[in-house]
């Protein structure tokens, strides 16, 4: 007689495999109606998770210097902008801009991104989710403006700020316009640095100070700033006087010559536009890369050679648009 073979036996399942079956059995048992629906609600959150991640707002890396109000007549509304965008401007890898000239380069952005979405063929516009995101206005990473305001102890500067959507503000107190000048705007642009970009903000030894760059002298900045928007403005002889004044106060600032040549170049007095441009050579320190463009562009042009204006003009032009492509 044989051994009996025992039958085989079944393991029991798993807890694990129990539960994916309990699971099974009830998707099994849902009417098909209910789970098209479940669905189609799966693929719709899908759908707005990827719009939302889409319409994100876009932060551009440039600083934009808001208005700066002023309740002093000392220090009017307006100039410590120009001030501070003077001190920012001294490095070429950030783009500052004010309100209005970042509003322009946004539209220019978005007319040049809505052509290139005009050359997509076919299915591919849809199914590139990157032309969603270029529906959305961009921001800059960090925009600051202000006020100035007296105070106990003689002036404030309120500053707001917004660094990618966080939202903040601080007090800087001072004595004086010429304190403003001599030490405020420094240290203001120092934090506006680390705000913006924390490693781009070396140490003050890298950073020339806004009277280098402008004029320690609080009177010849104030006629200086009253000539350029004269300039803007084609108002040649206010522009004229008011930067004569800024030139006998401070005959060292630098930026004031290179804006008189400019004038005198307008009214085709070349000699005087010369004279001007060699005399701001002199001050090298006191200039930025552009002004040293610009310059080497205007003396071509009072020297009437036009083949090297064109070379200068063509290097401005490749370092602005430098700027702009860290903008877009």
């Amino acid at each position: 007689i044989g051994t009996p073979v025992p039958a085989a036996v079944t393991p029991p399942p798993s807890p694990s495999e129990g539960k994916q079956f309990d699971v099974l059995q009830h998707i099994r048992s849902i009417p098909r109606k209910q789970l098209v629906k479940a669905t189609a609600v799966v693929m719709l959150l899908a759908a707005l998770a990827l719009l939302w991640r889409g319409f994100r707002p876009i932060y551009s890396p440039a600083i934009v210097v808001g208005e700066i109000r002023s309740e002093s007549e000392s220090v009017p509304s307006g100039l410590v902008e120009f001030v501070l965008k003077r001190a920012l401007a001294q490095f070429p890898s950030i783009t500052v801009m004010d309100a209005r000239e970042f509003a322009r380069a946004l539209e220019v952005e978005q007319a040049r991104r809505a052509l290139a979405r005009g050359q997509d063929l076919g299915w591919k516009r849809y199914l590139n989710f990157d032309f969603v995101r270029r529906l959305e206005p961009s921001k800059p990473a960090l925009m600051i403006s202000g006020q100035v305001r007296e105070s106990v102890t003689g002036l404030e500067l309120q500053m707001d700020y917004e660094q990618r959507g966080t939202k903040g503000s601080f007090v800087v107190p001072f004595s004086s316009s010429e304190v403003l000048l001599s030490s405020v705007i420094d240290s203001l642009a120092q934090r506006v640095l680390r705000l913006y970009e924390p490693e781009t903000a070396g140490g003050s030894a890298a950073v020339k100070p806004a009277s280098q760059l402008l004029t320690q002298y609080w009177d010849a900045l104030q006629h200086y700033w009253r000539g350029v928007q004269a300039w803007n403005r084609l108002e040649i002889g206010l522009a004229d006087r008011e930067i004569i004044s800024t030139l006998q106060i401070d005959p060292s600032f630098a930026l004031a010559r290179v804006t008189l040549a400019e004038l005198r170049t307008f009214q085709e007095r070349w000699d005087e536009a010369r004279n001007e441009i060699l005399a701001a050579q002199q001050s090298t320190e006191g200039l930025t890369e552009v002004d040293r463009l610009r310059i080497d562009a205007l003396l071509a042009r009072v020297s009437s050679r036009p083949f090297e204006e064109r070379k200068h003009l063509q290097k401005l032009i490749e370092a602005l648009r430098d700027e702009m492509k860290q903008y877009g």
